[in-house]
């Protein structure tokens, strides 16, 4: 088998580009901001018992602020409290070293895409907040279309194909979640590179299927370059 010619590099967002968790707690920090405001209840405190019961299920976490607090319950509902959540302006960051990798691939002419799952809301905040629109083109927010077209479905990364004028090994796509990233780019032939983070929300579920699992592992943003610029890999290298 000749070399892999990859021409173009498509990222998901969440605890691929940036670590997730960060994103949760700018999230609860305005949540409690926002209580402070309208229900004068230390943000302080909302914060602390926040973390008490946090579990990883966000929704949950207000249900328990409210229901432990009747004179929030009588005045907001747990939507509300979502609805801030998810419109705050994050306050989160690259992972260390993306940045330098990013501007790597743009000085190699290599076309970025972004596909994205998540409340398209909150990901276009995500989006604006990393300034991802300084390497990526295009930003595809699957949200836009609805939820029907979430990942697994193939339809983002059909018209990342048809952007780029490029398809299968030509591509790859780098993400973390193996329950769903790596299924519609595997089916389509693409490169599928699962990068591993500490602390990642989705770093442990078993893929639904052997279809399901990622061509590629990597742990962290440096053995990602290292993986990238392999000469088998790059037609640029």
């Amino acid at each position: 088998m000749g070399p892999m010619m990859l021409k173009a590099l498509v990222f998901d967002m969440d605890d691929t580009l940036y670590p997730e968790c960060t994103y949760v707690e700018s999230g609860f920090r305005a949540v409690a901001a926002w209580l402070e405001t309208e229900a004068s209840l230390p943000a302080e405190e909302t914060l602390a018992f926040i973390h008490e019961v946090q579990s990883g299920q966000r929704g949950a976490v207000f249900d328990a602020l409210l229901a432990t607090r009747p004179s929030l319950a009588g005045r907001f509902t747990v939507a509300d409290l979502v609805q801030v959540y998810r419109n705050h302006r994050p306050n989160i960051r690259l992972y260390p070293g993306m940045e330098r990798l990013l501007d790597e691939v743009k000085a190699r002419a290599m076309p970025i895409g972004l596909i994205s799952d998540g409340f398209l809301e909150a990901q276009t905040r995500k989006a604006e907040a990393l300034g991802v629109a300084r390497w990526a083109d295009p930003i595809l927010l699957t949200d836009a279309w609805g939820r029907d077209f979430w990942k697994p479905h193939q339809r983002a990364f059909r018209q990342m194909e048809a952007t780029f004028g490029l398809n299968g090994a030509a591509v790859a796509y780098i993400a973390d979640n193996p329950a769903k990233d790596f299924i519609a780019p595997n089916q389509m032939g693409w490169i599928t590179v699962q990068v591993e983070h500490p602390g990642q929300v989705h770093a442990t579920p078993e893929p639904p299927s052997v279809q399901a699992i990622a061509t590629h592992r990597v742990q962290g943003v440096e053995a990602l370059r290292r993986f990238l610029w392999n000469p088998l890999l790059s037609s640029q290298a």
